[in-house]
């Protein structure tokens, strides 16, 4: 196995373990799902990787969660019409990682990706939610109060996504320092 080979199959199975721990309970929305979505995007050397592995890795996560652990044992849940919304947002956060932290990673790069990463999913999925749940009316104001809604999950986001990218960047760049060996 070549090193190329050797990274991808670490940063793959890393990807697939973290997006697991979800199954372990945690505070609302204290996941590391988009600082996946950012690791992914800038340390995996090819671009289709880039977006493959850490969504195939959510939607294993999110099956698991749908079925076993919030589910009512009695159907199977492969794609709800609301994660077009939450995996539109994954896609814009890989996107991310791979224009700000592939090259050249500071503290600052890091810390605002992790930031940014919590806005772009708050944005996109409580757009979504006014969209698509009849409980908000199809006004500026239904809205306004959807985004309202939200404030409440935006603490664990945010919180999850400064503290799991600091982390994950930091111990691989330390890694790569040291070699993967």
């Amino acid at each position: 196995m070549n090193a190329l080979q050797k990274h991808t199959l670490y940063i793959t199975g890393f990807i697939f373990i973290v997006c697991l721990s979800r199954l372990i309970p945690h505070e609302y929305n204290f996941t590391p799902v988009a600082a996946l979505c950012l690791f992914g995007g800038a340390v995996f050397f090819k671009n289709s990787y880039r977006f493959i592995i850490p969504l195939i890795a959510i939607f294993v996560s999110d099956f698991l969660l749908n079925n076993f652990v919030y589910g009512d044992g009695e159907s199977i849940t492969y794609f709800s019409n609301f994660m077009i919304w939450t995996y539109s947002s994954y896609i814009l956060i890989v996107g991310l990682g791979m224009l700000v932290l592939r090259k050249n990673r500071t503290l600052i790069k890091i810390l605002g990706s992790g930031i940014a990463a919590g806005i772009i999913f708050f944005l996109i999925t409580n757009f979504g939610s006014w969209l698509g749940i009849s409980t908000y009316p199809k006004t500026f104001e239904g809205l306004i109060q959807s985004y309202t809604a939200g404030i409440p999950f935006f603490r664990g986001t945010f919180a999850s996504n400064v503290l799991f990218s600091l982390v994950f960047f930091v111990v691989y760049d330390r890694i790569m320092e040291n070699g993967l060996d």
